[in-house]
């Protein structure tokens, strides 16, 4: 290949891609060509200056997504757990056969080691509701009252555990190895 003198712009461009050894080799022998007479470039070339995306600049970016994608895997968890919690002892209480695992999948998912904190939230939530709920029906209070929120507490916590052990057995499944 004849050299043919290139602006220091463009070869700016091209240094990022020699780098990563993902330019072509004609680009790799312009930009090898270049620094040789331009001071400039061989200074970036050399010491990687104006190089747009730096691996610490990289793992920022995962980390700012990460925040993110926990930050709305807790938002999600949060709504779905009341959600569920509310539609306890109503019409819409059986959407809560998809609600609650997928708020203990959810869980796994985001809160990691500590997935086991959806579980005693969720239960801990709906008992409360449950009770709330029960105790305002004066006429209704008894001890059965009690006995049916710890009930569907439990149903709750254990839907939440499916999900939990869905998202586990997923991330087992798919993991890299």
């Amino acid at each position: 290949m004849e050299y043919k003198d290139i602006s220091c712009d463009i070869c700016q461009d091209l240094i990022p891609l020699v780098h990563d050894n993902v330019a072509s080799k004609d680009s790799t022998d312009l930009v090898k060509e270049h620094i040789k007479t331009c001071d400039l470039c061989r200074t970036m070339y050399e010491h990687r200056e104006g190089y747009p995306l730096s691996e610490t600049h990289d793992r920022d970016n995962i980390n700012r997504i990460k925040k993110k994608l926990v930050f709305v895997g807790l938002f999600m968890l949060t709504a779905g757990a009341f959600l569920g919690v509310f539609l306890s002892d109503s019409m819409g209480m059986f959407n809560n056969f998809i609600i609650m695992p997928t708020v203990g999948a959810v869980g796994y998912y985001t809160l990691k080691s500590r997935w086991y904190l959806c579980l005693s939230g969720v239960f801990s939530l709906s008992l409360l509701w449950l009770f709330i709920g029960k105790t305002l029906e004066i006429h209704k209070f008894a001890m059965e009252s009690v006995i049916m929120a710890f009930y569907l507490s439990g149903i709750y916590t254990f839907l939440v555990l499916i999900g939990a052990i869905i998202g586990m057995l997923l991330h087992f499944a798919f993991k890299k190895e």
